[in-house]
């Protein structure tokens, strides 16, 4: 697909960007995103297709996705975080991760931190025992 805007040009099929039909130089990330927009304009586009979060080894991806069933106004605040397995394309769902944002994965892979979504506590989730753990309380003031 060549989506055209302005002076520049995109090929979505390529994943090439050109201004002038000369190139533009985009890292993978932002010319990624670029085309996800492109070829979904019009759609909602949901958090996880815009930012998954790669294990230190680089084996499996952690994802936010949308619950089955729910509204668009609902999906946001009821997303679900899964691991998914980048050789097998096998995706696992965190038990009771709804509402759970700001997700990163620890250096050494055995760990995910992530807040709920009033931001009251930081909680990690033992990826090994599948079982969350409360590593601190805060108070948010807002």
């Amino acid at each position: 697909m060549i989506a055209r805007f302005d002076d520049f040009e995109l090929d979505t099929t390529e994943c090439r960007l050109s201004r002038n039909n000369e190139p533009v130089a985009l890292e993978k990330l932002p010319l990624d995103l670029l085309n996800l927009l492109v070829e979904r304009h019009g759609e909602l586009v949901s958090s996880w297709k815009v930012a998954p979060t790669w294990s230190p080894d680089g084996s499996r991806l952690l994802i936010r996705c949308d619950q089955p069933g729910l509204n668009a106004v609902a999906v946001f605040q009821n997303d679900i975080l899964e691991i998914v397995d980048v050789n097998s394309h096998q995706a696992a769902t965190i038990p009771d991760s709804a509402k759970r944002f700001n997700q990163r994965w620890s250096p050494d892979g055995k760990w995910i931190v992530a807040t709920p979504n009033n931001e009251s506590e930081i909680e990690m989730f033992e990826v090994a025992s599948n079982r969350w753990t409360v590593l601190a309380k805060m108070h948010a003031d807002y």
